[in-house]
């Protein structure tokens, strides 16, 4: 018999919900390995299949992209599991690498998603304030 509190690699929740009797850094940074593989899956076969492999082109052909399930729920499980990971330090002075690796990770997964989705040449561009939101994010791990 399963525990109630189980997850497994298809789990709905897997990156929302943080148990705390079996969750710990190092499991947090096994979730973020498996997010940023979901990322680099993702672009791998939509960017491939839809022409758009290269940062810049065709801006309206990645906002089509961007406005498709598959990208929201990508982009959504990067959001959730950012939001819910718990702060570094914040059980005392220790700090847990594995939980620090798993923060690193989230950032890198969120520029992975939207770099190839950069347009330069328009202010304001959501996937650029996006990306360099997540760069300062995994600047300031190293700051504080």
């Amino acid at each position: 018999m399963m525990k109630e509190n189980t997850q497994t690699l298809r789990s709905p929740n897997l990156f929302s919900s943080h148990f705390a009797d079996t969750t710990d850094g190092y499991v947090l940074s096994l979730k973020a390995v498996i997010l940023l593989a979901r990322v680099k899956q993702f672009n791998r076969r939509t960017l491939k299949k839809s022409g758009l492999a290269t940062a810049g082109q065709d801006g309206a052909g990645h906002d089509r992209l961007k406005a498709t399930a598959a990208w929201r729920q990508v982009q959504s499980q990067v959001e959730l599991f950012r939001t819910t990971l718990p702060k570094i330090g914040q059980e005392g002075s220790v700090i847990d690498p594995n939980l620090l690796f798993a923060h690193a990770l989230v950032y890198t997964a969120a520029i992975t998603l939207h770099e190839h989705h950069i347009n330069l040449m328009a202010f304001g561009d959501p996937s650029s304030a996006y990306v360099l939101a997540a760069a300062r994010g995994a600047f300031s791990l190293v700051l504080e």
